[in-house]
């Protein structure tokens, strides 16, 4: 962002710059000099950034300035004590900005100008006065100051026509006119080339190349022009990158800006040394090849765009919105992909995936802590995309939350000690592995575990759902068989106190396993009635099927206000059955 115009070589200068997460933008209000990653720096024009060496935090926004002070404003941003030398004679402005970990510090450029923005009489410029208008010392002015140039400008008319007649070189026909004359008929100059316009004379000037030390000045129009240039362009505090429409080019505030991207990663890294910038803007369709080493940076793209990682260090470095394939490098400390769709990759430890889709084999290279968060398998159908823990490197721990689809793992535990926490819904596959611990949490199947150790108590798919609903179906059925005959007495029915009714059915229960329906029984029934001793039934049982039965009861067997059915037999369990009948 842009900040006020300084005065050069004032002292004591307090900056303000903002710091937002990188992840999803919210403004940063905890940061103070003990946050991991937190430096500082500026870069002069023409100059290489220099850090601040020594962060401090200030108790309060009234304190003194003390180099390398820092406090929260608010909303992000935060004033910070940059040294004198930062704001010294010799250039025409300064970017503050600096780094801090899972962060992006916005920086500020300040314009450095030779006269005081704060001088409200002459804005410190030694040539003017250093008085009001019409005082002593003072500018003149007409009519209502001191000096009346109205009546001046009446003596000189004066003194003009008095003399006019004396002054025989300037009348129409002296010396000086037929000279004049003779200028203005000229159209050449006097080495024979044509006199140029006022158009081209003006064309001309606005052609002029600002380089170097040409027309630079102070308080020159040319070097007012620098100021705006060098103010402006790169917005956001970084570098634009446009493979497709970019223009190749490596001259500072001039390339690479919002208006004129750069065409190559190679000019970008160029500009953004020489300018001090960590962040770069990607735009959409443009297709990236690291060939260098890529540390605590961030590239951010405004749409879809492809990177190959090139097999180059990228530890600290920070991504969002790519297709990226190939083989990190170095010693990883915290690298993010945010809301990218994972090709072929391998990653040193350290690497954050973070709502990403997984489409080929993520590979890892260097033991240590891996982290996914919110990713899923971008691979359509059954197949499912691999995780390969790596032959030789042992001793890693992959943290996959939340996750959704199938993941096959391959060559865990082949060296050393390997586990891992998936947690989500879809599928485990284990592919070709030595060893290794998973804890699984959520809704996942499992295929082909052979080799590794599942922790599961809090995993759990469709068979093991299915299978404590069986049983939860078989339980009720043993209740319900065990207890028919007392819930069919507690139904409401129709009888007629000493009325026959014909073909009464009921049902007798296998008692070997208290569920089944028995068959082919010779069924014993008795009867109380009104709670007296139980007598034999008038009629004989016959079998219906499937362990139904019927009796024709005799008008003597319902001739109580209650009446209490049972029925039994060898091999199966006792049906009773409570009627209340009804009056004749």
């Amino acid at each position: 962002m842009s900040g006020r115009a300084i005065k050069k070589a004032t002292a004591n200068v307090s900056s303000v710059v903002r710091i937002i997460d990188s992840t999803d933008g919210t403004p940063e209000t905890g940061v103070t000099s003990a946050t991991g990653g937190l430096a500082f720096n500026y870069r002069r024009e023409g100059a290489v950034a220099v850090a601040i060496t020594a962060l401090n935090d200030l108790s309060a926004l009234t304190d003194a300035h003390t180099d390398g002070g820092i406090l929260h404003i608010g909303d992000g941003y935060y004033r910070v004590d940059f040294q004198d030398a930062a704001f010294a004679t010799g250039a025409n402005g300064v970017l503050l900005t600096g780094t801090a970990t899972g962060m992006v510090v916005i920086g500020t450029y300040h314009m450095l100008v030779d006269y005081d923005p704060y001088d409200t009489v002459r804005l410190g410029l030694t040539a003017l006065p250093n008085a009001a208008a019409d005082a002593a010392g003072g500018l003149p002015i007409s009519d209502a100051g001191g000096l009346d140039l109205d009546t001046q400008l009446a003596a000189t008319n004066e003194v003009t026509a008095a003399r006019m007649g004396a002054l025989t070189d300037w009348i129409n026909g002296g010396r000086l006119d037929l000279i004049l004359d003779i200028i203005a008929a000229d159209v050449v100059n006097v080495d024979g080339s044509a006199i140029p316009t006022a158009a081209a004379i003006a064309d001309a000037v606005w052609d002029e190349i600002l380089t170097g030390a040409t027309h630079n000045i102070a308080t020159s129009a040319g070097r007012r022009l620098r100021q705006i240039q060098e103010a402006g362009g790169y917005s956001a505090g970084a570098i634009y990158i446009d493979t497709v429409n970019g223009t190749a080019g490596t001259t500072d505030f001039e390339n690479g800006v919002d208006s004129n991207p750069v065409d190559s990663i190679a000019d970008a890294n160029t500009l953004a040394a020489s300018i001090g910038i960590s962040t770069f803007i990607i735009a959409p369709g443009s297709s990236i090849t690291f060939a260098a080493a890529q540390n605590n940076q961030s590239f951010i793209g405004r749409g879809a765009w492809t990177l190959a990682l090139g097999g180059q260090d990228i530890a600290g470095s920070f991504f969002a919105n790519a297709t990226v394939s190939g083989i990190a490098s170095g010693t990883g400390t915290t690298q993010k992909f945010v809301d990218c769709l994972m090709n072929a990759t391998s990653h040193i430890k350290g690497t954050h995936l973070l709502t990403s889709g997984i489409q080929a084999a993520q590979t890892l290279v260097e033991a240590g802590d891996h982290f996914w968060d919110r990713c899923h398998s971008a691979i359509a159908g059954t197949a499912t995309p691999t995780l390969n823990w790596g032959t030789a490197i042992g001793n890693s721990n992959v943290n996959i939350r939340n996750y959704s689809g199938g993941i096959q793992f391959e060559a865990m535990g082949d060296t050393g000690t390997d586990t891992c926490s998936l947690e989500g819904r879809g599928q485990l596959v284990e592919g070709t592995c030595t060893g290794g611990t998973v804890a699984m949490r959520g809704l996942f199947t499992t295929s082909g575990i052979t080799n590794l150790t599942l922790s599961d108590n809090a995993r759990y798919d469709t068979l093991q759902v299915n299978a404590q609903a069986d049983l939860a179906i078989s339980d009720a059925a043993l209740a319900t068989a065990a207890n028919l005959a007392i819930v069919a007495a507690d139904l409401p029915n129709v009888f007629t106190k000493n009325v026959a009714l014909a073909d009464f059915p009921f049902q007798m229960i296998d008692s070997a396993d208290n569920v089944s329906p028995k068959t082919g029984l010779t069924v014993t029934a008795t009867r109380s009635l009104d709670g007296a001793a139980f007598g034999a039934a008038a009629n004989a049982v016959s079998e219906v099927s499937t362990g139904w039965y019927k009796i024709d009861l005799a008008a003597g067997d319902l001739n109580g206000n209650t009446v209490a059915l049972r029925f039994t037999a060898s091999g199966a369990l006792d049906t009773n059955i409570t009627i209340v009948t009804q009056p004749t």
